[in-house]
């Protein structure tokens, strides 16, 4: 080993340092997002309006089962569809409440193996000739995908699409 060698490596090594650990500290890592959603209704818009919400988790398997299911089809028969994802949850938001649903996910629901959440509401909507269904709402679980340590998402309805604060990240 030429003795110039060891001189140039003390002199790039602590750049390499910082780069490596630049890189290590600003990539996110995947694993588990946001575990608390809650879920409701704008009160300026659809305060009078009472409708039912089905919450589901699902993974790539599943996902598309969920996703091609039309809404009112869903709330027609619900117990032929339950089995295609893990339910997690169904309520109905209320007329004149403004008070949101909470859903809280846990390992008991499979939600470290679930890439996504869908929610589902039956809002009373015409959506023939629309691309998508704005009453189907898929969000990821991945950390990576959303804002940085968000743990908690509210999601309120409206009568043309759903906000979601924060947004994940497309």
């Amino acid at each position: 080993m030429k003795p110039g060698f060891l001189k140039d490596l003390r002199q790039i090594l602590p750049v390499l340092v910082l780069l490596v650990a630049a890189s290590c500290s600003s990539t996110p890592k995947s694993g588990p997002g946001p575990n608390r959603f809650l879920i409701g209704k704008d009160p300026d818009t659809l305060n009078n309006f009472e409708f039912p919400v089905a919450v589901f988790l699902v993974n790539s398997i599943t996902k598309p089962t969920i996703e091609s299911l039309g809404v009112q089809q869903y709330f027609q028969e619900p117990s032929k569809y339950n089995a295609s994802a893990t339910l997690v949850d169904t309520f109905v938001i209320r007329s004149g409440s403004s008070a949101p649903h909470e859903i809280k996910l846990s390992k008991q629901q499979n939600y470290p193996n679930s890439s996504h959440l869908v929610v589902l509401a039956n809002l009373p909507m015409d959506v023939s000739g629309l691309a998508r269904d704005p009453r189907r709402l898929t969000l990821p679980l991945d950390r990576v995908k959303w804002p940085e340590n968000t743990r908690q998402v509210e999601i309120t309805w409206n009568p043309i699409f759903p906000r979601v604060i924060p947004a994940p990240r497309e």
